[in-house]
């Protein structure tokens, strides 16, 4: 068996550190030849291996049922919402048209 991926780092780019942290996850789930696994397996295995602050963040999800509790497609489904937020898209547009190019800036940059 090889070794874990590692806790996830829960400071700087929280976005950047899931999709990392899920990369080697899922790397790990399959270079030790677990993808047959049962879902609770791989969900037990993630909550052990994300470390004490995301298992704190995991406590406090809302799930519908008991069943998605345990479900690893619907824990990293949260888990992805919760690092990775959709962005509002017309706050994004107001951001775009209110850019203004500044005094030293070329129309390029």
């Amino acid at each position: 068996m090889l070794g874990t991926p590692g806790t996830m780092k829960l400071t700087g780019d929280l976005a950047q550190n899931w999709s990392f942290f899920h990369q080697k996850f899922e790397l790990f789930i399959k270079s030790n030849k677990m993808e047959a696994e049962t879902d609770t397996y791989k969900a037990t295995l993630l909550l052990a291996t994300i470390g004490d602050e995301g298992l704190k963040i995991y406590n406090n999800f809302k799930f519908e049922n008991a069943q998605d509790k345990t479900s690893y497609n619907r824990i990293v489904a949260k888990f992805k919402n919760y690092f990775i937020p959709l962005k509002n898209v017309t706050v994004e547009r107001n951001k775009f048209w209110e850019r203004s190019m500044g005094e030293n800036e070329t129309y390029e940059d």
